[in-house]
């Protein structure tokens, strides 16, 4: 019986072994891939115990009323507005809500690295690239630190960030819109450190966040599936002549989940509603959608936004089975990176479009 026993263990044990899912660079974003992310209340998610075959049960997370939603778009840093100033960045992540953030890539089998952004301030490249994830097996861990400086008359910002990041779990994850099979969750505990001083105005600040974030992730989709995170900071602001003020905050509570993607017993499908294309692209006064889908909507919308997230047009469609072609309309609009989205209440993509 005990020699039974042990053998039960050992298969057990390799039953394990090989049902752990591989974190490598099919989980890491490519050229064309697009999400819509949704920010839900907190309190439904758990990240739960970190060991093998978890079941999250998020299926009941709410959507909070009104709040923004972030599109990414991950496309051709050559067609971004700081491409130039990237000459190593192969994929660009376009992030939109409030404003447009775009975050310059270097990937390769061996790594996701972040290697700069571009904002409102110009393009900010990093002097020591952050790298975001690696291939790793279960219970793999890895730390990276990062810089980056902004120098110009009257104005100096300086950033630091340390991570540590580690594939804590796997198993089967529950979200409103179904199960998703081989999911693996990373857990990313951060450190960033920014400092800003304007000379002219005798004013400097520097601001300490620490945040722990947690990433449902399946291979071949876009991006985290499932997002949860707390931050806590410190801040210190100094005017000059006069006495510091110092504050805290936190912690506070971010989570989003991925609501354009649908699960199937082989994992969720990248396009909900079918293939699309644009064509013209780059357009200049009319541009055609292409959608092949396998199933009839009766009631969808045909979305035009601007890269910070902005809408511009809004047109109704109805999609059928099969082959069909709108006309988007992009007449008058500024030259410009757009995003052209399909939705239909339970479903959303998007893809880009450039207007000249």
């Amino acid at each position: 019986m005990k020699q039974a026993t042990s053998a039960l263990i050992w298969l057990a044990l390799v039953n394990t072994l090989l049902g752990q899912p591989a974190f490598n660079h099919q989980f890491f974003p490519r050229i064309g891939h697009s999400q819509v992310m949704a920010q839900v209340y907190p309190e439904a998610i758990n990240p739960g115990l970190p060991e093998p075959g978890q079941v999250w049960d998020f299926s009941g997370l709410e959507i909070i009323p009104g709040a923004p939603r972030t599109t990414v778009e991950n496309m051709s840093p050559g067609l971004t507005p700081f491409g130039d100033a990237f000459p190593e960045a192969n994929v660009c992540g376009i992030f939109t809500d409030t404003v447009g953030f775009y975050a310059y890539y270097k990937i390769t089998p061996d790594g996701w690295d972040w290697i700069g952004s571009g904002t409102e301030l110009g393009a900010l490249p990093f002097t020591d690239p952050l790298s975001i994830l690696r291939p790793m097996a279960f219970n793999g861990s890895f730390r990276d630190t990062a810089r980056m400086e902004l120098v110009s008359p009257g104005l100096e910002y300086y950033q630091y960030i340390e991570q540590e990041v580690g594939y804590r779990s796997y198993g089967t994850l529950r979200l409103p819109q179904g199960n998703f099979y081989n999911v693996v969750m990373i857990e990313m505990h951060q450190m960033e450190i920014d400092s800003f001083s304007f000379s002219s105005e005798g004013f400097y600040s520097i601001d300490t966040i620490f945040t722990n974030t947690y990433n449902w992730m399946q291979a071949g989709t876009p991006g985290p599936i499932c997002i949860y995170q707390v931050s806590n900071g410190s801040s210190k602001v100094d005017f000059g002549g006069q006495e510091p003020e110092y504050s805290t905050f936190g912690p506070e509570y971010d989570a989003q989940y991925d609501i354009g993607l649908i699960s199937s017993a082989d994992g969720p499908g990248l396009y909900p509603l079918g293939t699309m294309a644009l064509a013209p692209n780059p357009a200049q006064d009319n541009s055609w959608l292409y959608l092949q889908s396998g199933q009839a909507f009766r009631e969808a919308i045909l979305e035009v936004r601007d890269s910070a997230g902005r809408l511009m047009r809004a047109v109704p469609v109805a999609i059928d089975e099969g082959e069909n072609k709108y006309q988007v309309p992009v007449e008058g609009l500024p030259a410009g990176l757009y995003l052209v989205i399909l939705a239909n209440g339970k479903a959303t993509q998007a893809t880009r479009l450039v207007v000249r």
